[in-house]
């Protein structure tokens, strides 16, 4: 039982990150890549990479989280993480009629003044309003479930979410200014 159990959690963050790397496209990757390679590749990419990177991220914010009183593991951690994809799995099954419906249009900035007519923009605003709703909706399950996993208030899991990021990007941050330092020399 415990195996499944885990593989659904695999399954939430392959799709989820799937959803979000689709979401992430943009006129210019359709045009270089092709739109059957994009609508393949990119997903496919996203959610293998969702897949490791979300359980860093609950190993991250389980260290992190103890240091402000948390009491939850990474295997909690990395179940709530996968509660909050959620909504993005929902969001991808939103993409499959979208795609045949708006074609590379979904993509591209200028999609309504190509296509116009009243419908079309109903349509597109429609979807538009619901991804953000999606990643509204999954940013309050993130911090939700993390407080419920850590049992602390949920303003600690934001606290959880930003000590977290900080840990992440100092390195990254620390390795730009090193390259941007020597650049100047």
């Amino acid at each position: 039982m415990e195996r499944e159990y885990y593989m659904g959690i695999g399954w939430l963050f392959f799709v989820g990150g799937a959803a979000k790397s689709l979401g992430r496209v943009n006129q210019e990757t359709v045009e270089t890549m092709g739109f059957p390679f994009t609508v393949i590749i990119v997903p496919l990419i996203g959610g293998v990479s969702a897949i490791f990177l979300y359980n860093i991220l609950a190993a991250l914010l389980s260290y992190t989280g103890k240091w402000i009183g948390g009491s939850g593991d990474t295997n909690n951690l990395r179940t709530a993480l996968a509660w909050s994809m959620v909504p993005n799995v929902l969001l991808f099954a939103l993409y499959i009629p979208s795609l045949i419906l708006f074609e590379k249009g979904i993509f591209d900035n200028e999609t309504l003044r190509t296509y116009g007519g009243l419908t079309f923009s109903i349509k597109l605003w429609t979807f538009f309003v619901l991804q953000s709703i999606a990643y509204l909706w999954s940013i309050f399950i993130g911090i939700n479930t993390l407080s419920v996993a850590h049992e602390y208030h949920r303003a600690l899991s934001v606290v959880n979410y930003l000590v977290a990021f900080i840990l992440l990007a100092s390195p990254l941050i620390i390795i730009v200014l090193l390259i941007l330092r020597l650049e100047l020399i």
